[in-house]
């Protein structure tokens, strides 16, 4: 009996121990399932977002493309109607030393003008009180008498060069045409006509970031015996910048305009007309602003550009204009045959101080040519 009860013991014990590794591979097999359908989940949900992101980098990078394929935009190249709505975010006003009004494209982004190449975009308005205005212009007369101002007997050869190179008359009025944000060929090649048909000349402050894809218009303005002015690489507000960039907008840019053009004393238009101390003390280059603003690109109207002009010229101004509108171009047609039967030399803005006697200095800023 205790033999038969002894195997009996033996039996039901490794029948408990069957039971209990049963229990444990069970068991071990739910835990890799529910493991497996918890890595499942979370790789799915990985997935789905990695797969979100994929699409939305896709879009985003199609975006780009799309907008760079698109040839309406200014510093690069845009339609006037486009260019008119980009034009309408012109509302915010500049810090530091600015002038007044002076629109532009593109230029931070290029809502200012009828292109918009290299996605700068430019959305400030330029304005400043006619008060300020005019005690800039006191001040930078008054400078201009004091240091600038020298006899005949004392000119430079350069101020005698430009004198002789187109016959200035030193005795009779003159103005000086100015336009920014081009080269832009299908407004600036009509104001080049209408000058080389009147024997007349003004000076664009062209962008340099649109001199690479125009270039052989600015080649050509300069061959016309026109001026080609620096009015910075990407139309940046220099007073806003740093003094790195500073030198970069300005120099890389006088480096193409020496390219296409050759000029080797260049004079600057701040984009916006905004300067401060630091600006003025790290350029190498005078600075040109205006004592006439057409408002060209506020209008968009010849009619009102030509009234601007012939209400309020005076001799020795510097008119600001944009050879980026063709109503620009179509003031422009009026307005240089009746300027030159006025009287009026249509001279570049170093012909116009030259007639004076002036040396630009760098750092300065200078309106117009006229002596308190």
């Amino acid at each position: 009996m205790k033999n038969g009860e002894s195997g009996e013991g033996k039996c039901v014990k490794s029948n408990n121990k069957r039971q209990r590794r049963k229990k444990l591979v069970y068991g071990l097999q739910i835990a890799w399932i529910v493991s497996a359908i918890a890595a499942t989940i979370v790789l799915l949900v990985a997935g789905n977002r990695l797969l979100g992101i994929d699409k939305a980098s896709e879009a985003i990078s199609q975006g780009k493309v799309n907008a760079n394929e698109t040839e309406d935009t200014v510093y690069g190249q845009e339609t006037d109607t486009e260019a008119a709505e980009n034009d309408s975010s012109m509302d915010e006003s500049v810090s530091g030393e600015t002038d007044s009004n002076e629109g532009q494209p593109d230029l931070e982004g290029e809502t200012l003008s009828e292109e918009n190449a290299s996605g700068t975009e430019i959305e400030k308005s330029e304005e400043t009180t006619s008060g300020e205005q005019t005690e800039n212009t006191e001040v930078v007369e008054e400078n201009i008498e004091a240091e600038n101002q020298i006899s005949k007997e004392d000119q430079s050869e350069r101020v005698q060069e430009i004198l002789a190179k187109n016959n200035i008359d030193v005795n009779k009025p003159m103005v000086a045409l100015t336009f920014d944000d081009g080269p832009y060929p299908k407004v600036t090649n009509r104001i080049l006509q209408v000058l080389s048909d009147n024997g007349g000349r003004a000076t664009f402050f062209v962008m340099g970031n649109r001199m690479e894809s125009y270039g052989d218009t600015v080649e050509k303005a300069y061959a016309l015996g026109n001026q080609i002015g620096n009015h910075t690489y990407s139309h940046k507000d220099l007073a806003k910048i740093s003094i790195d960039e500073l030198k970069y907008e300005v120099e890389h840019s006088s480096e193409l305009i020496y390219e296409h053009a050759q000029e080797d004393e260049i004079v600057l238009r701040p984009p916006y007309g905004s300067r401060n101390e630091t600006v003025s003390e790290n350029l190498t280059v005078p600075m040109i602003a205006w004592s006439l603003d057409t408002e060209d690109w506020k209008s968009r109207d010849a009619q009102s550009v030509i009234k601007n002009v012939l209400s309020t010229i005076k001799d020795g101004d510097i008119i600001l204009m944009h050879d980026l509108y063709e109503s620009t171009a179509e003031a422009v047609e009026y307005l240089v045959p009746e300027l030159i039967k006025q009287g009026y030399q249509l001279v570049t803005v170093d012909e116009l101080f030259a007639a004076k006697g002036y040396t630009l200095e760098a750092g300065k800023v200078y309106y117009n040519n006229r002596i308190k």
